[in-house]
């Protein structure tokens, strides 16, 4: 019980303590402004980034990537984390599908647990109940 409890634990505050550092939050403030009012980035957009545009892009994928393989190796609690950011992992694949699907072309393990974790998160069921 004291595992589950220090496992829940960790995963709120690894979330909190990214969504609270100035690195995470100018990263995601520079890519609405690179966005602007465009729900998504197509793949030929990306391409015409220069190198530190890309990597706010690369920078915000690692991000998620990184929440989804902590939720795959048990180092985050995947229903805290879903209950947190189901929304935003969902919205922040749907921004950058182009991009990653075209990336995947190159070398198919690029970002395969986020992609993973949003279709496991994806379904049309409640996220706290998992029921439809």
């Amino acid at each position: 019980m004291q595992n589950i409890t220090n496992m829940r634990n960790h995963s709120i505050q690894s979330i909190m303590n990214a969504r609270l550092s100035d690195q995470y939050n100018s990263k995601f403030d520079h890519i609405y402004e690179l966005l602007k009012n465009d729900e998504t980035l197509s793949f030929k957009k990306y391409l015409n980034f220069n190198s530190y545009d890309k990597s706010t892009v690369h920078y915000i994928l690692n991000y998620y990537e990184s929440i989804a393989i902590g939720i795959k190796y048990n180092e985050l609690d995947e229903a805290i984390v879903k209950s947190m950011m189901r929304s935003q992992v969902i919205k922040t694949y749907n921004t950058f599908e182009d991009v990653i699907i075209n990336m995947q072309e190159e070398s198919p393990s690029f970002f395969e647990n986020f992609v993973d974790l949003r279709n496991r998160w994806n379904l049309n069921k409640n996220p706290t109940t998992n029921i439809e």
